[in-house]
């Protein structure tokens, strides 16, 4: 049985390594290339979604720098301009 459970547990690690090697793939470059040459309409795809993330973290990024306008302001009485 513990031999058994030695086994299982050095899977698990196994599994764990090969998928995170496979994430840091999927997030290089290169792979993007070779993908999108071998099938150039999930450029696209890919593009669109960089987009949309690219966006969402702007938004958020603005409503942070809103925030701490107001805070600059309400803590020296100054408004902070470009921010707004």
């Amino acid at each position: 049985m513990a031999r058994l459970r030695k086994l299982w547990e050095s899977l698990e690690l196994e599994i764990l390594s090969v998928l995170e090697a496979t994430n840091r793939l999927r997030e290089s470059a290169d792979f993007l290339y070779e993908l999108t040459a071998k099938q150039p309409e999930m450029l696209d795809s890919v593009v669109a979604k960089q987009i949309a993330g690219l966006e969402a973290e702007i938004g958020g990024l603005k409503g942070e720098a809103e925030e701490l306008a107001k805070e600059i302001e309400e803590l020296t009485g100054e408004s902070t301009p470009g921010i707004r």
